[in-house]
């Protein structure tokens, strides 16, 4: 008798359809996702609604056995339960890892606390992203927060490494745990029409002119920065070369009369901001002083994009301009030129002017 020959092969290769993934990271529940492909007409002929809803079903399972995993994203790509293939492992990894604008915007400048947690519900309500994708974003944040906040080192490397997220995503999660760091105040009411690009940007400049690796602040540039005030025994000086580097044309009619009237009063609030870094209340306030003593004054003033451009170029003084800075100071790093200190406190405060003037 002959016995018959029966060859078996059994798979676990991973399949994700990216478009029912993308419905279960925004939070959608099962039967919403599946009306919602309905509604794109994913329903095939011949096939139903519970067909359908059952095939959503399976892949939301399989999605909740990877969520355990992206926990740790170095522990995934090593696993072999789920056969994925590398490419699909970085997308997923990033896309996991990607958040709203509008939701970080209501995170941003807070610890990613338990307390905060339990308020998702609001920003849920405010943001129109349902609450389960609010609560992966924050999770996200708060791991990743947890993570790098007890590791050493450069914390753009070691967002990259621990989690395998590629650089400008990166960068966006080093910019979130600095101004959550620092305690930047982020959610007064004249900084309420801010978006979370305005906030990644002004971080992102003070991350790299103003801190180091480890996204810890000069504090030694920022007790050098108080000696900036002596260039205000100069300030008519300062004011003729400013006014001698904006001539023919390079400001808007509304903002030469304006500036010609109000120098002053600008000048002295860039001096007075930079002098007061050292103090912590003051570097946490520093967006609303921006917004407050730069930014909206020359709104009123009905100041064009392009006249502040002009303007922050022309207050970058340098050594041969301005008497003062003619002399050393002798701070904590020791002797230190007065512009040098004025030119890295522009570029990292020039460019969230410029931001926050935008907006």
């Amino acid at each position: 008798m002959l016995i018959p020959e029966l060859d078996i092969f059994v798979g676990n290769v991973f399949i994700i359809d990216w478009e029912i993934f993308k419905l279960w990271l925004d939070g959608h529940e099962c039967p919403s996702a599946a009306s919602i492909l309905q509604q794109r007409g994913s329903l095939m002929a011949g096939a139903t609604m519970d067909m359908l809803h059952g095939d959503v079903l399976d892949h939301y399972r399989s999605f909740s056995t990877l969520e355990r995993l992206l926990e740790v994203p170095t522990l995934f790509v090593e696993q072999r339960v789920l056969q994925i293939s590398p490419n699909d492992q970085t997308d997923i990894i990033e896309k996991y890892y990607d958040f709203d604008d509008a939701v970080m915007r209501e995170l941003i400048g807070k610890k990613p606390s338990s307390k905060l947690r339990k308020e998702l519900d609001d920003v849920c309500e405010k943001t129109g992203v349902l609450v389960r994708s609010c609560r992966r974003q924050f999770d996200n944040v708060r791991r990743i927060y947890k993570q790098v906040d007890e590791m050493t080192g450069n914390v753009l490397d070691n967002i990259r490494q621990q989690f395998l997220l590629p650089d400008p995503l990166a960068r966006r999660y080093a910019a979130i745990l600095f101004l959550d760091w620092v305690r930047f105040e982020t959610h007064k009411r004249k900084l309420a029409h801010l978006t979370f690009n305005d906030f990644f940007v002004c971080a992102d400049g003070l991350l790299r002119h103003w801190a180091d690796e480890e996204c810890e602040l000069d504090k030694e540039f920022f007790q050098d920065l108080r000696e900036i005030k002596a260039i205000l025994e100069r300030e008519k000086e300062a004011k003729t070369v400013t006014l001698r580097k904006l001539e023919g044309g390079r400001l808007s009619t509304d903002a030469a009369g304006d500036l010609t009237q109000n120098f002053r009063s600008l000048f002295r609030s860039l001096v007075n901001i930079a002098t007061g870094l050292y103090r912590s209340r003051e570097l946490k306030d520093l967006f609303i002083d921006l917004q407050e003593k730069i930014v909206e004054p020359c709104k009123c003033a009905r100041w064009t994009q392009s006249d502040m451009e002009s303007f922050i170029a022309a207050i970058n003084f340098d050594v041969s301009e301005i008497e003062t800075f003619r002399r050393q100071v002798t701070g904590a790093a020791g002797e230190t030129d007065l512009p040098i200190l004025w030119r890295r406190y522009l570029r990292a405060v020039g460019p969230c002017i410029l931001q926050l003037f935008a907006s």
